[in-house]
């Protein structure tokens, strides 16, 4: 997904054409857990940090995994975050909840795996794709 996201925001969500929602995925233990804790904190202080702190995250998937904690208050000081809200959140019950809430939903719905894409009215993607695929999805869901 990393190769074409930058490319799919300019040109459908920047665009207004289509809504990007960014789901907790926690399959890979505490690390995993962790990276979306700093998303939902970032995004508590400004959705455009949450976006920063995404990219920054991305850059660092392989030690993420490790659990760090330093590794993510790094990630939060990379971002430009208030690193004292930073904290606070981080260890908040209601950031906590938050994640756990929204990882269920999506188990809910049976999604076990990443990356996953919902199209109103089409059905999802699985896996990463080439942006035609997402192209194709978005002209059938712009056409009904």
């Amino acid at each position: 997904m990393q190769g074409v996201e930058k490319e799919l925001w300019a040109d459908y969500v920047e665009t207004g054409q289509v809504k990007y929602v960014f789901w907790p995925v926690v399959n890979h233990g505490q690390g995993s857990f962790n990276a979306m804790l700093v998303m939902e904190c970032a995004g508590q202080q400004d959705l455009e940090l949450a976006w920063k702190a995404h990219d920054i995250l991305f850059e660092n998937l392989s030690a993420l995994y490790s659990g760090n904690l330093d590794l993510y208050l790094s990630i939060a000081e990379q971002t430009g975050l208030d690193l004292d809200e930073f904290q606070t959140c981080f260890g908040s019950e209601e950031a906590i909840a938050q994640i756990q809430s929204l990882d269920q939903i999506r188990r809910d719905k049976g999604i076990t795996a990443q990356p996953v894409f919902e199209f109103v009215g089409v059905g999802y993607l699985l896996g990463s794709q080439p942006k035609s695929v997402f192209d194709d999805a978005i002209s059938t869901v712009s056409n009904q």
